[in-house]
């Protein structure tokens, strides 16, 4: 099996950034306003219009070999609805990715050359009007790169976008300078304007393996089968010839067309893998470090898995699955796969200039351990937000089969956002309320009829389970703290149980002082039920929010569990 000793270099931005010698007085007039040093510089100019062009191409040090194990698996949270980097972007950036994404190849092909690129203009109304001061410049340029790079991983059938020149237009009037509007991509073209013919050729042979794939088959089998597939008709380029043989090794071309004299390395495989992922409609991203890059994929129990098709391409035609499907904490050779130096993830956006911003770029979290097979598809998520690796998830299932807690209208939980009074209110009727509830006096000033929660809180209310605040409001929309939910749950129990003694007293916690004084006798009864304890250093945080995974489960003990309070289920 090919190991350390191959050569990953991953499609990761390499920027040869900023502004050499001016190439007329617009080119200098945006210089001077960018504030960049004279570093690099492409210009053109149609009269009126001028275009101070940066730099982008693909590239990778291979004298970088991964980071700390202490920077090993940090990622955000990616939307599972919409994976792409493209979700990633701001607004104005994805005006830009959007006009770039639809630009045919036909047309860059056919476009001016100048200087050996492609030129391209189109009109990105999103980058009109900006007076071109320091900041200014460098947010949009870092805008309009960041729109490439995040297209560059979301499409990497596109292998014109390999190298590029890119700025906005300026002009000049009164000394001010202001864009256009207008947006000047610029491509250089690898192979010879044959582009399109081999753009057509891999994405039919994309389709090909993906029609060859039972559509009817489970999740886990289709992926096997684009793993397998790709591993047997590709072999591994150990030491590809510079020019057109070394810029194919890192195309999705190189792996995908079998039988040819091109061999992909990494980033081949791994964009390979993608594109035919894609067709298949099944969630894939492109996962890069220092030196390699490969795959995240979304499973059908909900949860991301790395696959590697590089490392699993055996010498010998024996395909093996050590990287397929494995966990961020697989142990693989001794090691974590997330403290595997060419496995350390990596920010996608990788600038070597101070002509742009930073931008951050993040990757799905991937469950700990590898996927397990069941021999067939899971069973689908009550909530998808809600992943089975969720240390919640039992929790939060069983709260909404006791029908505690329900999804959004899109049927999402939110686990971690925190639960606002009037939801909270709502969990309480939902598990003690009457079918129908009819208030008899006069409730909160901002608690009316007809609202959702309306019902719900006027019922807490009456019961003396909840208050409101001095001047008559009950602030729906806040938030709930640690210690309010306690003093709640406190009183509904005393309220069922008839009972303020029997509780078994309890060490304080680190941060007593913190509790309010009308929470203590709650908080260390909620305790003494089971039902909070302290965090990682002994403290209970009686101020911070609750979250709503942090509700259920509280909730879930409370109505279940307790022995003195009657069951909701």
């Amino acid at each position: 099996m090919k190991k350390a000793g191959k050569r990953g270099v991953s499609l990761l931005l390499v920027c040869l950034l900023g502004l050499l010698l001016p190439w007329g007085g617009v080119a200098a007039a945006a210089q001077e306003s960018a504030g960049l040093q004279e570093e690099a510089s492409y210009t053109w100019s149609d009269g009126e219009t001028g275009y101070a062009l940066l730099e982008t191409e693909e590239g990778l040090p291979q004298d970088v070999l991964g980071e700390s194990a202490a920077q090993a698996f940090s990622a955000s949270q990616v939307s599972q609805e919409d994976p792409r980097f493209y979700s990633q972007l701001n607004a104005r950036q994805k005006a830009c990715y959007d006009a770039l994404e639809a630009l045919d190849i036909s047309r860059i092909r056919t476009a001016a050359v100048r200087d050996g690129y492609h030129q391209v203009l189109v009109t990105v109304e999103e980058t009109a009007g900006v007076t071109m001061t320091a900041a200014n410049s460098r947010a949009l340029y870092t805008d309009i790169c960041a729109a490439i790079v995040a297209l560059r991983y979301d499409h990497p059938d596109y292998l014109w976008l390999s190298k590029m020149r890119y700025g906005p237009g300026t002009r000049t009037t009164g000394g001010v300078t202001v864009s256009t509007g207008q947006v000047n991509f610029s491509f250089f073209l690898h192979y010879d304007g044959e582009e399109q013919e081999m753009w057509n050729q891999a994405g039919a042979e994309a389709q090909a393996v993906a029609d060859a794939i039972d559509p009817a088959a489970d999740r886990y089998t289709q992926v096997k089968a684009v793993h397998d597939q790709l591993a047997a008709q590709a072999t591994y380029n150990e030491k590809p010839a510079e020019g057109r043989e070394e810029s194919l090794s890192h195309q999705a071309y190189s792996c995908l067309v079998a039988g040819d004299a091109y061999e992909p390395v990494c980033d081949g495989y791994a964009k390979a893998f993608k594109m035919v992922c894609d067709l298949l409609e099944i969630p894939c991203v492109l996962v890069v470090s220092s030196t390699h890059m490969w795959n995240n994929v979304l499973m059908d129990d909900g949860d991301w898995y790395n696959v590697d098709v590089t490392w699993d391409d055996s010498n010998d035609q024996q395909i093996s699955y050590q990287y397929f499907l494995v966990g961020s904490q697989t142990v693989i050779n001794g090691t974590l796969f997330c403290r595997q130096p060419d496995h350390v993830e990596r920010n996608i956006w990788q600038e070597t200039s101070s002509a742009l911003n930073q931008v951050t770029f993040t990757y799905p979290v991937k469950n700990h351990e590898a996927y397990e097979y069941l021999g067939q598809d899971y069973p689908a998520l009550r909530f998808p937000d809600v992943k089975r690796s969720d240390w919640y998830y039992g929790e939060v299932e069983m709260a909404a089969q006791m029908g505690l807690f329900h999804g959004d209208n899109q049927g999402l939980f939110h686990p971690v956002q925190n639960i606002t009074r009037a939801e909270f209110a709502t969990v309480l009727y939902n598990a003690l309320g009457p079918e129908t509830f009819v208030s008899s006096g006069e409730g909160f000033t901002d608690v009316h009829q007809g609202e959702w929660f309306a019902d719900a809180v006027l019922w807490a209310q009456e019961a003396g389970y909840v208050d409101g605040y001095d001047d008559g409001s009950f602030r729906p929309g806040a938030f709930i703290s640690r210690q309010e939910m306690c003093l709640i749950l406190y009183r509904v129990w005393l309220g069922q149980t008839q009972q303020e003694t029997g509780l078994e007293e309890a060490p304080l916690f680190p941060d007593d002082a913190e509790i309010s004084s009308w929470a203590r006798e709650a908080v260390y009864a909620c305790r003494s039920l089971g039902l909070v304890q302290g965090d990682g250093t002994g403290n209970f945080r009686p101020r911070d929010n609750t979250r709503r995974c942090e509700a259920a489960r509280v909730c879930v003990l409370f109505f279940q569990d307790s022995p003195s309070v009657p069951s909701a289920a």
